[in-house]
């Protein structure tokens, strides 16, 4: 539980760094259709150039039993839609920042309840409507919250 807890806790730190990032991109960008496509798939080639570079390093890069493993167990077709997953996620994500910037983010806490709802379906994770009114009211405060901030206090 402690080792979920830390790695879950890094990768709430980690998303909120790159949303920052994508929140302070230069409002001439963020204003063009074009732009944001362009410039957020170039952010996502040097990711992957960052990427392919760590394949490189000793102990946590790539090895031939490791990407044995992969090969049996990961399908390319797979692979190929997880990154084309991930491009229209982050397409959308900075769509979405454009458009409606904090109420916007909380509506992709939404994606809270759908992996609740996944992990009880195919997974046999046990939720309770606790649970459920407990997210739901997550969402729905944080969106009330920055509407009350960028409607009332400008």
């Amino acid at each position: 539980m402690i080792e979920a807890l830390l790695w879950g806790t890094a990768c709430a730190i980690g998303t909120s760094i790159w949303n920052l990032f994508l929140i302070n991109t230069p409002k001439k960008i963020l204003g063009d259709v074009k732009l944001k496509s362009i410039y957020l798939r170039i952010l996502l080639i040097f990711a992957g150039i960052f990427s392919l570079i760590t394949l490189l390093i000793p102990k946590i890069g790539i090895d031939n039993k490791s990407l044995l493993k992969i090969r049996k167990n990961v399908s390319l077709v797979y692979i190929l839609l997880a990154a084309f997953s991930l491009l229209f996620y982050q397409l959308l994500l900075i769509y979405a920042f454009s458009a409606g910037g904090a109420v916007a983010v909380a509506l992709v806490n939404l994606n809270i309840l759908i992996m609740v709802a996944y992990n009880a379906y195919f997974h046999g994770d046990k939720t309770d409507l606790t649970e459920w009114i407990l997210l739901l009211l997550l969402v729905v405060l944080t969106i009330g919250i920055n509407y009350y901030k960028h409607t009332y206090l400008k």
